[in-house]
Parts: C-alpha cells; sequence; structure tokens
C-alpha cells in the first residue's frame, strides 16, 4: 500500500490484500465507533489499482487552486510563439470598421501635416519679426529709412507670397526668401503703413510745396490699408484650423457608426419579426407607412 500527499509519494509498505464485502463505512466503523474527526473534501473507491501518474494528475486537478485545468486562462503561447492580441482584433475587424480605421489614418495624417505645417510656419514668422525689430530699432532716428531701403530691393514677390496664400504653410515655410525679413508679419504692417504714408508726404509733383502734415482723410485711408493687410494675415496665420479642428475632434465621432449601424439592424430585426409572430397568433398586423406601401403595390 502507497500513501500520497498532495500528489506525491509520501510512504509505502508491503501488504497483503483481503477480499473485501458488506457494507462501506466512511468516517467510522460499521457499528459507529472509531469516528473520524476533521474534514473531508473528496473521497474515492476504485476496483482498479491506479498508477502513480493517475494519483498526480487528480491531486493536481483538486483544491481551490488546480493548475492542471484553468478555465478563461489566456491560451496565447509563451516566447513569441502564438497570436497577440492586436493581431487578433485586426483578423477580425468587419468591413465597416475597416472603412473607419481607414478614414481615421487619413485624419491623422492630414492632422501631423497641417500642425506640422503651422509649426513650421510660425516658426518662420518669430523669426522674420525678430529680425524686422532688430533691423528696425537700428534705424529708429527715421522711421521711413527701412522702407526706403528695402523699397530699392524689391520685398513684393515676397510680400504676395505671403498674403495670397497661394501654396500651402509647409512650402512657405520651407521654400520662402529670406534675403529680408522672411514672412514676417510685423514687416508687411509697416511696409503698407509706411507705403501709404510715403505717397502722401513724398508723392507731389515736381515743384510743389513739401507735404508736412497728414490729413485726417489720409489717416483714415491709411488705417484701412493697414486693417486690411492684417486681416489677409490673421486669415492666413488661420488657415487650415478648421480642417485640423474636424481632423481632431471628428475621429471620436466615427465610433458612432457601429451604434448606428447596430441600431439599424435592431429595427430591421424587429420590423421581420414582428409581423411573423402576429401571423403565427392568427392576427393581422400592419407596418405603419409600409404596410400602406405594401396595399398600394398589391
Amino acid at each position: 500500500m502507497t500513501l500520497f500527499v498532495d500528489g506525491a509519494e509520501a510512504s509505502a509498505a508491503d501488504i497483503t490484500s483481503e477480499e473485501v464485502g458488506g457494507t462501506l463505512s466512511i468516517g467510522g466503523s460499521a457499528v459507529g465507533a472509531n469516528k473520524f474527526t476533521g474534514e473531508l473534501d473528496e473521497f474515492q473507491v476504485s476496483n482498479t489499482a491506479r498508477s502513480d501518474e493517475w494519483i498526480a494528475a487528480a491531486a493536481r486537478s483538486q483544491g481551490m487552486v488546480a493548475p492542471l485545468v484553468v478555465y478563461g486562462g489566456d491560451t496565447q503561447k509563451e516566447g513569441g510563439g502564438g497570436e497577440s492580441y492586436f493581431t487578433t482584433t485586426l483578423r477580425n475587424v468587419t468591413v465597416d470598421g475597416w472603412v473607419v480605421i481607414g478614414i481615421l489614418v487619413v485624419m491623422f495624417f492630414v492632422s501631423v501635416i497641417v500642425m506640422v505645417g503651422k509649426a513650421l510656419y510660425l516658426n518662420r514668422v518669430v523669426k522674420g519679426n525678430a529680425k524686422f525689430l532688430a533691423e528696425f530699432r537700428k534705424m529708429s532716428d527715421d522711421p521711413a529709412a527701412l522702407e526706403r531701403r528695402e523699397a530699392k530691393k524689391g520685398g513684393e514677390e515676397e510680400e504676395s507670397a505671403f498674403e495670397t496664400g497661394a501654396e500651402s504653410q509647409m512650402m512657405s515655410a520651407l521654400t520662402s526668401r529670406t534675403e529680408t525679413f522672411g514672412i514676417s508679419t510685423l514687416w508687411r504692417l509697416y511696409h503698407h503703413g509706411m507705403r501709404e504714408t510715403m505717397k502722401r508726404l513724398e508723392g507731389q509733383a515736381a515743384g510743389a510745396a513739401r507735404v508736412t502734415s497728414i490729413s485726417p482723410q489720409s489717416i483714415a485711408a491709411i488705417r484701412s490699408t493697414m486693417d486690411a493687410s492684417l486681416t489677409r494675415m490673421t486669415q492666413r496665420l488661420n488657415s487650415q484650423m478648421v480642417l485640423l479642428t474636424i481632423a481632431i475632434s471628428g475621429g471620436p465621432f466615427l465610433g458612432l457608426l457601429g451604434t448606428f449601424w447596430t441600431l439599424v439592424g435592431l429595427a430591421f430585426l424587429a420590423i421581420v419579426v414582428l409581423p411573423m409572430v402576429k401571423a403565427y397568433q392568427g392576427e393581422r398586423y400592419k407596418l405603419p407607412i409600409i404596410g400602406d406601401l405594401a396595399e398600394k403595390q398589391a
């Protein structure tokens, strides 16, 4: 006879087995004596000799922690040989799910392109403004000196490229000329205001008396020119922000498409099942709107 504890052999002794008959009593003798004191979880009797492996497997399958059989455990193989959760999820994505994923990927790249282009563009604007302010402070004795110097170089090409928005901001940030002040916003306001001012102060006919003051009407015209330039530059700086907002905030709403189609499927199922139930019960039932159309076609 062999004694096993937790599936492992603890003791063994040579005995001679005898014929066992009569009533099998558990926890005490047949006459009610020698009662067992303690807790007994499971008791098995077999008429066949069990192997050591069978006893060990039985012990591993019992108790609160049974490592032999695990329900709901991770079936993924260790060591990278199995399929990951991500791969399993992608393999089970439906067609409408792939459509949503494709739209999200496009929106992601659009938002990245807009953000990178906007960052590069604003960085060039900041550098251009800093360069303009440094040059303007050097010529603070004559506010028009910087305008006269740059007018000789011809800065109109840069100005039109900034304000018309003929190309993307990323291309402007990467290819814009930097001979003067790049894509500085302060330079544009200064240039437009000073140009209109110099027209009125230095644009008189030859031999005419030099103008030393500006009328209120001229000041209003100069202000309108600067306001128009500021509006165009503001629109240029804020361009593509709507597209970026849609790309970022529109993603979560795509998840509602699954809920929408689920509700549509449930409604269609109700439309199909309800008449079947009514017909089975021997009742005549007509669906709203659809029933009227069916009667007209009949």
